[in-house]
């Protein structure tokens, strides 16, 4: 650890030595300071807490084509809990976190490769914190390269070690991983050629086991149209193969004899998807897709998914003010390792738009699901959409839904309707609200013969006033009725204020109406003192009625800055 920042601290130091008006140099620091007080049965539980992050960016362009980048992040937390009964702070707890990497990029015409460092240290003893958490060092060194050809095959290679451990005498986490990932493609004409390798190797020396992961992948990409795009065709041919290895070590205790097992799993797949698209006709179009999916492995159950979709779709218009269409898709599934399934689906669309302040969709559906070649259930649907724009300043819009499913194995008719309407109303050049309504019906017809039925409603109201561009107020109301639960309600008010160019405020209140009866408030006040500055101050405060009486005030302050 410390041979690492004998070369990064006199790194950094010559990089910001040398650094000039055309390099990038930024920064920013937050810190919040927050203080709670609880009130509950009389009893009075107060915390505090101070958090602290500093954060420095440097871009150094050494060349036109090489530029150095480094950032050092910085955190740290201190956490305290008092309660009222006793004379000590409790809870006490301090967290500390340091995080600076280093990266080297180069960018031309040919190539990109860039490799750097991360180091992440938290429990870090700094600044006269004493941390009350483990210290854990996390180090990562990547590398990566990549080409840029049109004309060529592109290649893509990636490299990292990740080391991490912490300082206990005996390490409950020590562990070091390596990876690197090779990736080539080549497009000629319509087809795409890619080859891909990796391997990732873990070793966890605290519990003695060594993984082992290896990943080769081919796959054929290819899409052409003929005849003026009437006839595409398209597919993906996928191969994978992975093989994990997995070894532990063992100590016996009694005769301090080390035994080592080994574990090897293979699993292959292959993934095929093609289809063709028909378009014979500009009123028609005609869809074919086939889907392959086989995965082989040594331990486990092998399967291979197949998959048949075949779409026949065709549109007209019917008058000058309506246009329609009507499509029917089919789905076949074979599956070895479970049943065969299919679904059936009729659609009958109509669109209509008689004048321009009025559009109108009207749809109507037939669902078939089968397994086995036999029928599970069937569902007829309706649906109608509206837009309008009465006059002006009012519009309203409504979605009604009406559906009924016939479950043939379970022995149950459902009919269900759902009605969800908004209406928005400009009252004046400051004032406006919006009305939504939802309503939804359900009637069950059960196997017993027994009848089951649901009722329930949602509706709210909003209310935006906005006398100046600097000042919004908003305020909410919403009522939940549902006849198998309870009733709920809400209010709410806020309120965002640009007071001048350099200071703004915001404000909450909210009640919520139910078997609890809470209460919350919350207000912002943001002042922007410069161009680097920002001071803000929040205060929330929240009362809970449950089975106990419980309020909540807290205080927060926070200075931030960026340069």
């Amino acid at each position: 650890m410390i041979k690492y920042w004998l070369i990064v601290f006199p790194l950094i130091l010559i990089l910001f030595q040398g650094a000039h008006a055309a390099d990038n140099i930024s920064g920013n620091f937050e810190i919040t300071r927050k203080s709670e007080s609880k009130t509950m049965e009389g009893k009075k539980d107060t915390s505090r807490s101070l958090n602290q992050r500093y954060n420095l960016d440097l871009r150094k362009d050494l060349t036109s084509r090489i530029y150095f980048t480094t950032n050092v992040g910085m955190n740290m937390t201190d956490n305290t809990g008092m309660n009222m009964s006793e004379t000590d702070d409790t809870d006490g707890k301090e967290t500390t976190q340091l995080y600076p990497q280093f990266r080297l990029n180069i960018a031309n015409n040919y190539f990109n490769a860039n490799a750097g460092y991360m180091l992440n240290e938290t429990g870090l003893d700094m600044f006269g914190m004493d941390p009350d958490q483990v210290r854990l060092t996390t180090e990562i060194w990547n590398a990566n390269f990549s080409t840029n050809s049109v004309k060529y095959p592109n290649l893509r290679f990636s490299y990292s070690e990740d080391r991490t451990y912490d300082h206990l005498s005996v390490h409950a986490t020590d562990s070091f991983s390596r990876y690197y990932d090779l990736y080539g493609d080549y497009t000629y004409k319509f087809l795409t050629l890619t080859l891909r390798h990796n391997k990732n190797k873990k070793d966890d020396y605290a519990n003695n086991t060594e993984e082992i992961t290896t990943v080769d992948e081919g796959r054929i990409n290819f899409r052409e149209s003929f005849w003026g795009n009437r006839i595409t065709t398209s597919g993906i041919y996928t191969i994978t193969d992975t093989e994990t290895d997995t070894e532990t070590d063992t100590e016996t205790d009694t005769e301090n004899v080390t035994s080592t097992g080994t574990t090897d799993e293979i699993r292959k797949s292959l993934i095929f998807d093609a289809g063709l698209r028909l378009r014979p006709f500009k009123w028609s179009r005609i869809s074919y897709d086939y889907e392959l999916n086989d995965t082989d492995a040594d331990k486990g159950t092998d399967q291979t998914v197949q998959a048949h979709s075949i779409s026949i779709r065709g549109d007209a218009r019917l008058h000058k003010y309506l246009k329609s269409w009507a499509q029917y898709l089919k789905r076949i599934e074979y599956n070895s390792a479970g049943d065969d399934i299919s679904t059936d689906n009729f659609t009958l669309n109509f669109d209509s738009t008689p004048v321009e302040t009025l559009n109108a969709n009207l749809m109507f559906s037939h669902l078939i699901n089968k397994t086995e070649s036999e029928t599970q259930s069937k569902t007829s649907s309706m649906l109608l959409h509206i837009i309008a724009n009465i006059w002006e300043g009012v519009d309203l819009s409504v979605d009604g839904n009406l559906s009924y499913t016939d479950n043939i194995v379970g022995d149950t008719k459902t009919l269900a309707k759902t009605i969800d309407s908004d209406l928005r109303l400009k009252l004046t050049k400051t004032l406006t609200t919006e009305i939504n309504y939802i309503t939804a019906w359900t009637d069950t017809e059960n196997a017993d013969g027994t009848e089951t039925s649901t009722f329930n409603y949602t509706i709210r109201t909003d209310l935006y006033y906005r006398p100046v561009q600097s000042f919004y107020f908003k305020f909410s109301h919403e009522l939940q009725k549902n006849e198998n639960a309870e009733d709920f309600s809400y209010y709410i008010s806020d309120i965002n204020w640009l007071m001048t160019e350099k200071l703004r405020f915001s404000l909450q209140y909210r009640v919520d109406k139910n078997s609890r009866d809470d209460t919350n408030f919350f207000s912002d006040l943001v002042w922007n003192m410069s161009k680097i500055f920002v001071l803000r101050f929040k205060y929330d405060w929240s009362r809970e009625k449950n089975n106990t009486l419980t309020k909540t005030n807290t205080f927060t302050t926070i200075v931030s800055a960026s340069f």
